[in-house]
């Protein structure tokens, strides 16, 4: 298959309410779709969405890469063999040094369009012997102060949410615990709750709030702190289990597999690179016994429909980290993924070009 068409667009949706990520307040969500047809005119899109405070590039110097995409694009033929997710996209893209949320956009219109091209959801294109269902448990996110969390939780609740993750990682220990505490009062037994510091404390902040917390109701603690040496003295301090999502950007996988209170990984496409790394990291933590956790970075409805597809075929069973597709006030797909009984249903929410929203984008010249 040859692509004939590359086209880009800017999108800048606006949140139902503000994101705080590592001391960056955003009100909007901007990024990048990528439009690729083949000679029949079937359409595929990617998104490219680095997330201000966490990705390592900006979406102007993601920007600047697009020009790369689409003389690769439009200059030879998609190889075979992409849809295994085992190198292939690697071997394809590795002299052009493309950052994370560039691969992870080039990868999903292409894998897109594969999956266009023969009529069938992403999943099945990916996983050829697994007929996708088009639901994933969702994980819900809690985050602002006492009271705001506490209405959060009770409306999750309400909604057949079983797992959520609450925000903390704040310089009020106290009040973090306050909010833990508050959660489960209102949950205790029905919802297991993940926690996120996005490494806002130091070790010693770190155990004094896992004192004073406790181990029970908790799944996890996610990045409570970045020195990763120490996970193994604040497990054993804590009991504690400890995930990493941040450290994934610059740890190699056996440093991480040996560290002992490590057991979960919140795995991200748009910051590791894309969805075949994504992929093989998703592969070896299961291999070790490690659970994976499958995680947005914000994205709009296109990339969260790609993420529910990898979350899905993975078996991925566990509540998925998907539930931002709820903060947008309007959204690029015109039927968007729903939430129903705490799973999120996105099996009518096809990526093509008749269910783009297309007055939300803007057409760029590359």
């Amino acid at each position: 298959m040859i692509v004939t068409e590359f086209i880009a667009y800017r999108y800048s949706l606006k949140l139902k309410r503000p994101v705080l990520v590592k001391g960056t307040k955003a009100a909007t969500r901007d990024g990048i779709i990528l439009q690729i047809k083949n000679a029949d005119g079937t359409s595929g899109f990617g998104e490219i969405s680095p997330l201000p405070g966490f990705s390592r590039e900006t979406l102007i110097q993601a920007e600047h890469q697009l020009s790369q995409v689409k003389e690769e694009f439009l200059t030879r033929e998609i190889p075979h063999g992409l849809t295994h997710l085992n190198g292939h996209f690697h071997n394809w893209f590795k002299s052009l040094a493309l950052s994370p949320s560039v691969r992870f956009g080039a990868e999903m219109a292409i894998l897109n369009l594969l999956a266009n091209a023969k009529k069938v959801p992403l999943g099945q294109v990916i996983h050829e012997h697994h007929q996708p269902v088009g639901h994933v448990a969702l994980c819900g996110l809690l985050q602002g102060s006492l009271e705001q969390v506490v209405e959060q939780a009770q409306t999750l609740l309400g909604l057949g949410y079983r797992s959520m993750k609450l925000k903390v990682g704040s310089q009020d220990i106290h009040e973090d615990a306050d909010k833990v505490a508050a959660v489960n009062k209102i949950t205790r037994d029905k919802v297991l709750l993940r926690l996120d510091a996005n490494q806002g404390w130091d070790f010693e902040e770190a155990l004094k709030f896992g004192k004073k917390i406790g181990p029970a109701s908790l799944e996890y603690l996610e990045e409570p702190f970045k020195d990763i040496e120490k996970i193994p003295e604040f497990f054993l301090k804590t009991f504690i289990p400890v995930a990493l999502d941040e450290t994934l950007q610059t740890a190699d996988f056996e440093t991480i597999k040996s560290i002992e209170g490590v057991d979960v990984l919140v795995i991200k496409p748009m910051v590791l690179g894309g969805l075949e790394n994504a992929w093989q990291l998703f592969q070896k933590a299961r291999q070790m016994a490690l659970l994976p956790v499958i995680s947005s970075c914000y994205e709009s409805a296109l990339g969260i429909v790609a993420l529910a597809s990898m979350a899905e075929e993975g078996r991925h069973y566990v509540a998925a980290g998907l539930d931002t597709v709820n903060w947008f006030e309007e959204n690029l797909l015109i039927q968007n993924p729903i939430v129903s009984n705490g799973n999120l249903d996105y099996h009518n929410s096809p990526v093509t070009e008749s269910n783009i929203n297309f007055r939300l984008l803007q057409r760029l010249q590359i």
